[in-house]
């Protein structure tokens, strides 16, 4: 494999969804958890029924043969997992919101559903690229609701971008999508929620 091959590779593996949701995820609930016991548990919860049982599955499934490779690059293999990752939402929202979690997360977790619902529905007919929506959403996450500097992530976007064409797992159209639609998303969910997420957070922190 040449150079370029080999680090398009590497930037679509280090681009994972599994990684940069977990990420997006922890800064909010580190910065918005009103204590050390509560950030553990929001955290746990999270990245538990989040990211293990989903990533459980797809690699169970890789091993039985059921799915092509760890990134689900075969377009209709994307189903299931979709639906058991938005289930996974449902139930982790249900706990967070039963559990009074502070509203930015409460927020942080529909806009999941909402991208999740979307992105399901397009990936039923097209393969639409899941590394750059789950970039571009948390990238819009994190800027409005913990610092307006990382919107500087959003530079990593066409990079990543790169990556998936250059490993021949999308189009150019594929990628440009999400990069698009995933912080409009993003964007609408929070700016409905704007008057609860503004008890908690500054107003002059917001980039809303």
């Amino acid at each position: 494999m040449q150079m370029p091959g080999r680090l398009a590779k590497f930037i679509s593996l280090i681009a994972s969804p599994f990684f940069t949701i977990s990420l997006a995820a922890l800064l909010l609930i580190n910065r918005f958890s009103p204590n050390r016991q509560e950030m553990l548990f929001w955290g746990a919860v999270f990245i538990f029924m989040l990211i293990v049982v989903p990533f459980l599955f797809i690699y169970l499934s890789v091993r039985a043969g059921a799915i092509s490779d760890i990134h689900v690059s075969v377009r209709k293999q994307r189903i299931k997992p979709f639906l058991l990752a938005f289930l996974c939402a449902i139930i982790v929202f249900a706990v967070f919101y039963a559990a009074g979690a502070p509203w930015p997360l409460i927020s942080m977790l529909w806009v999941m559903l909402a991208n999740g619902i979307i992105f399901l529905i397009i990936t039923s007919f097209w393969k639409i690229s899941i590394h750059i929506a789950a970039l571009a959403g948390a990238a819009t996450l994190v800027s409005v609701l913990v610092n307006p500097a990382a919107t500087l992530l959003f530079l990593l976007v066409p990079i990543v971008a790169w990556a998936r064409v250059r490993e021949h797992r999308h189009t150019f159209w594929q990628v440009v999508a999400p990069a698009i639609l995933a912080p409009l998303v993003t964007l609408t969910v929070l700016y409905n929620n704007i008057n609860e997420i503004r008890q908690l957070v500054p107003t002059d922190s917001l980039n809303l």
